[in-house]
């Protein structure tokens, strides 16, 4: 597990939503509920994801994640990016969060690049430092 990249996944999303997200929380905590990624989708397309539960309660959160999950989707992801809830929600695979947050990154920066995606401050920022990332954690494969 490398918490480096946790960490750098973890600051895009807060770069991506605008939320603070503390740098020592976790990843399963910071994500379980659904409600961070779905914002982030947002950000990419707004509106794609209509209601975003808030209540801390199981059903809710797998909804959230259930709906973030269709958005990827619908942005176009591949499946080979995608989690299953309880990958995430009862923390089966975190790993393939991770994979999928950095995805979802990568989607982000090429929408906009192709203009298809808002263009603010925040997400202008976010995707630069989502291409940074992916490329460090490139460099460390090869």
């Amino acid at each position: 597990w490398d918490a480096d990249f946790e960490r750098k996944a973890l600051s895009w999303i807060a770069a991506m939503t605008g939320e603070h997200i503390p740098p020592d929380l976790p990843m399963y905590d910071a994500l379980k509920s659904g409600v961070l990624l779905c914002r982030a989708v947002n950000k990419i397309r707004p509106n794609l994801i209509q209601n975003i539960g808030t209540k801390a309660l199981g059903m809710v959160e797998r909804e959230n994640i259930s709906q973030y999950l269709l958005a990827c989707q619908k942005l176009g992801m591949q499946q080979s990016d995608l989690f299953t809830i309880s990958d995430l929600h009862d923390r089966r695979y975190l790993p393939g969060v991770l994979h999928n947050v950095m995805a979802l990154a990568k989607v982000a920066e090429s929408m906009s690049n192709m203009g298809m995606m808002p263009k603010t401050p925040r997400t202008t920022a976010a995707v630069s430092r989502a291409r940074e990332v992916v490329e460090r954690k490139l460099l460390c494969v090869q």
